[in-house]
Parts: structure tokens; sequence; C-alpha cells
């Protein structure tokens, strides 16, 4: 009590709290000693120590950008959660493991106050507590891990060894059951404190948690559920003595049961699986909506990554109908205070509005867990089911027949021009064989036989042209394309087929561009000749191209300005601008 006098904020900021709903005093305390008497040296010691850390970072870590409050509720959580686990693990350590809890992180508060300034711009969000996307994104620059910096700092302050070893072990929830009661208490606090916090909800780490704690033998008769309503009254009351701001309700995740919470994620997991684009998930969503609150008129607007536009659904008695489209959200937004926005991982994927309004605080903190697990369901739907749909889209329009053959050449999978392209015939060997006799089958597959039998042909490539007239899809002209590739322990061929009839097509365009430029070289009065890189003319214009065609062009001229140089296709080449020349014929005549 006299040390703590010496700083009268400190002393009267204590007094502040041991007064508060927190400790339950039903009189007034007004002198620091009679606290410490009341309470115990140790709490007292203990509040000191908490006040103590928060009064004198708070200032610097807000100037760095840091989120004091975010910081700060982590901190809190984790040490009396440490410390709630620690009265069933070893009551006797049950303040060790909340000081421990305390300070587990107070390398990160020391270095995120000095972190350097010009490092600081390219933080996206300089949290220690953020578990998102950005987690621990500025803590590459430190040089240690942060657990032994911390332990290395109090081993110089002479904390007791047990303290030390539990702050050092304090992330490694792996082998948690390896250690002590106190250092267990410690690791399963943090762990704890991660999942009620993170920016992106995990309900798996709560399930995991209530796991492990009921592996250590920490929870009480009544479950999960009642040691995170005496944690989350003792943070309230807590948080709200030291000042710290606490989420918005809506945002509190430690506000809703465990059930709760695994019943949204469960349905927030269905939509990861869905097929059948935005039409499917939308029409899963309102299913969820009639089914939590009986919601039966909003709006779901969903980004398509197939056409990068947004799509808006709208629910009514009737079911979920659209999609109208729009380029942005924006043009598809209706503001309203009953919008609920579908973000994960930093990125927006869509947006829920409930146009019947719910004023219920509860049901806006339901909806609002909701979306925040299907943001993160409908992200991972569209980066994993949703690519595969688009480029089984793709794969089903080709005009080209693609399919998987084993090494054998079975047919594994196969697009839809693939299987038109087959026909009635079960395998590719089948088809190259239909419609030909015993001789022309054997020709026919011969190539493609070599090709499977060999290991070091890796491609085979061939043209089929079946003889005699016909242009029914067996007698039509095609090529065969096939590829080894490895997958896995085996290889397996990429076969691709493609009609020629769209070659032929190009083939009578190319002739009837060349028909129309012979016509056109024909009309012409100058002699047009195109030579090989000899000079050799392998094409003249006019009535004098069966004389010229096969001569040598610099043998039947010479340049009208005489020259030193060499008349060859070198000097040609090397003239800056066009050589005048003129037809030395030897007595013959054009």
């Amino acid at each position: 009590a006299s040390i703590l006098r010496l700083d009268p904020a400190l002393a009267t900021t204590i007094l502040s709290l041991v007064n508060s709903p927190y400790y339950g005093q039903t009189s007034k305390i007004s002198d620091v000693q009679r606290a410490a008497i009341i309470l115990g040296d140790n709490e007292i010691l203990r509040i000191a120590l908490s006040l103590s850390l928060q009064k004198n970072l708070n200032s610097i870590l807000e100037n760095n950008g840091f989120d004091t409050f975010a910081n700060w509720r982590i901190i809190i959580w984790a040490a009396l959660g440490a410390e709630l686990i620690a009265q069933r693990l070893a009551p006797e350590e049950a303040e060790t493991a909340y000081i421990c809890a305390l300070v587990k992180d107070l390398s990160l508060l020391l270095y995120a106050a000095n972190f350097p300034e010009h490092l600081l711009p390219h933080l996206k969000q300089p949290d220690f507590v953020n578990t998102g996307p950005t987690f621990m994104s500025w803590q590459d620059h430190l040089p240690e891990d942060h657990s032994n910096l911390t332990a290395e700092l109090l081993e110089q302050w002479n904390f007791p060894e047990p303290m030390i070893a539990a702050i050092s072990a304090h992330h490694d929830l792996e082998h948690v059951f390896d250690y002590p009661p106190l250092t267990q208490a410690v690791i399963l606090g943090t762990r704890w404190a991660e999942a009620e916090f993170r920016t992106d909800p995990a309900p798996d780490s709560l399930n995991q948690l209530s796991f492990l704690l009921a592996k250590a033998g920490a929870l009480p008769p009544e479950g999960m559920d009642e040691l995170r309503r005496q944690c989350a009254t003792l943070f309230s009351e807590l948080t709200a003595a030291m000042n710290v701001k606490d989420l918005d309700p809506n945002d509190r995740l430690y506000a809703h049961s465990l059930q709760s919470i695994q019943d949204f994620h469960h349905q927030a997991k269905e939509v990861e699986g869905l097929t059948g684009g935005n039409a499917a998930i939308a029409a899963c969503i309102g299913r969820h909506l009639r089914w939590n609150w009986n919601c039966r008129k909003a709006e779901i607007i969903l980004h398509s990554p197939s056409n990068r536009n947004w799509e808006r659904f709208v629910l009514n008695d009737a079911g979920v109908h659209g999609p109208d489209i729009a380029p942005a959200l924006e043009r598809l937004r209706l503001f309203s205070e009953a919008d609920f926005p579908l973000e994960a991982e930093g990125h927006m994927v869509g947006e829920l509005r409930l146009n019947d309004e719910a004023e219920s605080k509860r049901i806006r903190a339901e909806v609002t867990l909701y979306t925040r697990l299907l943001a993160r369901g409908i992200r991972h739907q569209a980066r994993t089911v949703g690519q595969l749909e688009i480029k089984a889209e793709l794969l089903d329009i080709l005009p080209t027949g693609v399919a998987l053959l084993d090494a054998q050449g079975r047919i594994l999978r196969a697009n839809p021009t693939f299987t038109k392209f087959l026909g009635s015939a079960n395998q590719l060997e089948d088809r190259l064989a239909k419609g030909k006799d015993a001789q022309q089958a054997s020709l026919a597959l011969q190539g493609w036989r070599n090709f499977l039998l060999a290991p070091s042909q890796s491609a085979h490539c061939s043209i089929h042209c079946p003889l005699g007239p016909g242009n029914e899809p067996a007698t039509s002209s095609f090529s065969l394309a096939g590829y080894k590739i490895p997958q896995g322990s085996q290889a397996n061929i990429l076969t691709m087929v493609q009609d020629l009839a769209e070659i032929q097509m190009l083939e009578f365009e190319a002739l009837r561009q060349r028909d129309f430029l012979n016509t056109l070289l024909e009309s012409m009065q100058d002699l047009v000749l195109t030579t090989d890189k000899n000079g050799i003319i392998t094409f003249a214009s006019g009535r004098h191209s069966a004389f010229l065609t096969g001569r040598n062009l610099f043998h039947l001229t010479r340049p009208m300005n005489e020259q030193e140089e060499a008349w060859d296709m070198a000097f040609l080449e090397q003239s800056p601008a066009a050589v005048e020349v003129q037809i030395v014929l030897d007595d013959e005549h054009l």
C-alpha cells in the first residue's frame, strides 16, 4: 500500500476498480491498505500490474496505429480464462495463471510501442490479436519468437521459473498435456481468447477447446457454455472498470451459446459444397433465413466469379427469384439499416438485406454471426467448387473433344464433344476402327497402339481421313492428339480430337483469297516476283511465269547504277532503298 501511494493516479484507479461490481463489495473501500487487507496482497498487486501495463502503453500503441481496445480485450480474456481453468486444475496457482497470461505478450506490447516508424505505413492491420489474413504480419520483423523474448525479459525481473516456463510455452497447444497444470491453464486460456476474438470466427476452434478442457478436467458440470458465461461476466465487469471498450454487441462471439454457433457453422458449411453457382447459394440462404428467423422477405446480393458481376436475388413467399445483374455492388445497393455485409478475409463477397427488419437485438446479433460465418463459406465455395464449375463449363462448351485416358487407353473422363465423337463406341480404339475393313482398321490403330506401348514416346498426333464419300460423323475427317502426363504414381493420357471440317472451311477461305490475289496480279502491268533466300524465283506474275520460275533473279538482272559490290541477296538486304535493275536475257526472249 505504501508503494502504491507513491503513484496517486494509480492508487485512485485501483480503488475505483476495487469498488466496481467486479469485486461485489457491499461497502465502499477508500484506502489502498484496507483494500489489500480485504482482497489480499496478491489481488491488489495483480490489479496494479494490469492497470500499469495499460496506462503506460496505451497512448504509444495508439500513436503507432494499434487498436488498444482490441489488444486489451484478448489479454484480459486470456488472463481471466487461464485463472478460471487453473481454479479447476490447480486452485493454488489460479492467481499465478492470471499473471502469466497477463504478461505473456509483454514483448509484443513493448516492441509495438517502439516499432520502427519507416515500417508502419507498410502494415495493413498491425494488431497482434488480429487472427485474420494479416495475423501477426508485423511480427515477421521481431528478432525472435515473442514467447522467448517475454520469458527472457521476465527472467531478468526474477520471475519464478514455473511462470517463465508457462509463458514460454503459451502457444504450444499441440503438447498441452505434456506440461504441468499451471502451463496447461496458460496455454488453454491463450487459445480460448484467440477463439473468442478472432476477426474471422472459427467455431471449430471452440469445439476443439471444449474437447481439450473436458480432457484436462477443467469443465464444470454444466459444460463449456457455463465456463464461457462465467468468463464473460468477469470480462464485462473488468473491462468496464478498466475503461476498455468492449466489442459491439452484434460482434460478441462469446454472447452466443456453443450450440447456436455450431448450428450457424453447419449451415455455412452447407454452402461450401454447393454446385449450381449463385442461384444455388441464394436458394440455400433463403432456406436458412426462413428456418432461423421465419424471414420471408430479403435481398441476397452475391459476387459472381465467372463473369465478375454482382447478382441480386429476391426472397419472398414464393421462393428465391433472380438474378438482376450489375457490374458494381453500388448499382444494386439500397441503403438500409438492415444491411449485413458478407465479407471474408478482407474481400467483399456479397450483401444480405432483410427487408422486414428485425427489431430484436438478439436476432440482429444472430444474423451478424450467421453472415460472418456465411461469408467464409461463400468465399471457400468460390475458390474450390466454384472454380471447378467454371473450368468444367469451359471444358463442356469446347468444340474440341477432350478426354483423360489411363495408360492402357481406357477412357476415365471425357467432355460432351468427345462423348459425341465416340457415338456408340465404348472406347477410343473402337471409334478409330469404326466403319473400316480389317486392313484399314489395322493401319488406323497401329500408330496409336505403338504410342501406348512405347514408354519413351510422350506424344502422338495423327490425322484420320476415311476413304469414300459421305459426311456422317463416322466418315468425317478428324485429328487425334495424345499426350502422356504424370499423375501421382502413373502416367495418364490427355487426348484431344478435332473435326477437320472447320479446317476445310479455312482452306476454302484461303483459296478464295488466293484466287483474288491472282486476279489482282494478272490485271497489273507490273511484273511481280518472289524468290527464296538464294534468289531463285518461286513465283512470277503474268504470262511469263513459266519462263521465269526457277531462274536466279541475280543472274537475270543487273543494277542500273554501277557498283563495286557483288549483286546478290546480301547487297539487296543491306540496301537502304529499292534497287532499280534491268533484265539481261543473253539472246533469250520473253
